[in-house]
């Protein structure tokens, strides 16, 4: 299990919990509350993938979309 909403620094706020299946199948289930969800899906998304793709995570693109993320999932 992972809570991310006690983790400040980070933008995506759920809990994550991974499962494995009797015949050893992993699966994952996030829990969301309503506004979280439709973060996650919507504007946080987008950013999150071109964070993701970029190899330098301190520069200032990459430091920029990270702020843009926090202070998104700030208002939750």
């Amino acid at each position: 299990m992972k809570n991310t909403w006690l983790i400040k620094s980070n933008p995506y706020k759920g809990i994550n919990c991974i499962y494995t299946s009797p015949a050893s199948q992993k699966f994952e289930i996030q829990y969301h509350t309503p506004e979280s969800f439709e973060l996650k899906n919507g504007e946080l998304h987008g950013l999150y993938e071109k964070w993701r793709v970029l190899k330098d995570k301190a520069s200032v693109e990459a430091i920029e979309l990270s702020k843009r993320m926090t202070e998104l999932s700030s208002k939750l």
